[in-house]
Order: structure tokens, then sequence, then C-alpha cells
């Protein structure tokens, strides 16, 4: 081991082996470790349980899908730091507003079914806002504001003000289900990131 000394570093490197130990121990699964918790997480306990191709394929694409809305965030929010480039409420579009309003309530219905141990609406709810209310509706209706705005603009800052919000919320959610998607997601965020998931506690 490294002792008990006070080699700072020794213990920093010690974490990092740790770290690339477990995600080596999930890439050799042939599901992965974050598919089979979904799997758990979703099946219901008051009946037979299902194992087979078809369950665990099912919990294979709500997984891609969650990764996906992840993505999209990141790879939008490179030139964000959120001290700097937050835009206020009062500045921003309507829709803009509506989606920070709908992570909000999607926030405390995570919040309401982790108090009480319904993880499978814990899931439930999170892929809703990754696949509805985000992919399908929010992400493809702010891309040109994106793409094809004023870099520095409000428009374009205020799309980038609810992505991180939105990543923040998802990754929030699916942390104590999904730990391996979570790390790699926060490891991938800008230097201005706030504390890993694991760290954090729902804020109000």
């Amino acid at each position: 081991g490294d002792g008990g000394g006070g080699g700072g570093g020794g213990g920093h490197k010690s974490k990092k082996q740790h770290r690339q130990a477990r995600k080596e121990a999930a890439a050799r699964s042939p599901c992965g470790v974050d598919v089979l918790r979904l799997w758990v997480a979703t099946a219901d306990w008051t009946s037979d349980v299902a194992l087979g191709d078809a369950v665990l394929e099912r919990a294979r694409e709500v997984y891609r899908r969650l990764r996906n809305a992840c993505r999209f965030c990141l790879g939008n929010l490179s030139d964000f730091d959120p001290e700097a480039d937050a835009l206020p409420v009062e500045r921003m579009r309507l829709a803009d507003r509506h989606m920070l309003h709908l992570l909000a309530e999607h926030s405390s219905r995570v919040r309401e079914s982790y108090s009480t141990r319904q993880l499978h609406r814990v899931v439930g709810s999170t892929l809703a806002l990754a696949t509805e209310r985000l992919s399908a509706e929010y992400f493809d209706s702010t891309k040109d504001r994106l793409y094809c705005g004023d870099a520095d603009g409000d428009s374009r800052r205020a799309v980038q003000t609810v992505l991180h919000a939105a990543l923040d919320a998802l990754l929030l959610s699916i942390g104590p289900i999904t730990p391996f998607l979570a790390e790699e997601v926060h490891e991938h965020r800008g230097a201005q990131r706030p504390p890993p998931p694991v760290e954090r506690v729902w804020e109000d």
C-alpha cells in the first residue's frame, strides 16, 4: 500500500488507479455495470423479474439516450463559463424560461422518487426529460441559436445557461444509478464545473 505517510501525490495516484480499475471492470462486462444497474432500477420487484437479451437491450437503449442527451449538452458548453456567461432569467426568451421551469419540476419529482425509493420513477422521469423535453424539443428548436448566432450574444448564452442547468439535472438524477456515466460526463465538463455529482445534494 501507500502507507499512512504524508505523500499527497500517492493518495491522488491511488484514487486515480482505483477509478481506472472500476472503468476497466465496467468495460469487461458484456452489458456494462451501468446498464445492469438500470435494469435493476427499472425492474418490478412486486412480481417475477424478467431477465434476458430483450430486457437488457431495453436497458442499453435507456443508457444510450441518457448518454446522448448529456453529450449534446457537453458539446455546446465547451466555451461556457457559468460564472461569467450565465444569463439571468429576465433576459431569456419564454422558451428558455419554460425549459428551466420543466427542469425544476423534474428535479422535484426525482427528489420525491428517491425519498420513497421508487427508482423506476427516477429512470422514467429522467428518460422522459432527456428524450422528449430536451432531445426532441429544446435541443432541436435551439440549434440555430447555438450554431448560427453571435457566439457571445444573449440568445446563445441563454441556451447555454439552460443546457448547463439541464446537464446538472441529468447528472444529479442518474448519478446514484449510473455512476460510471455520471463520472465520465463530469470529467469532460469545463474547468469551471461544479463538484462531482456524488459530492452534491439537490438544491431547493
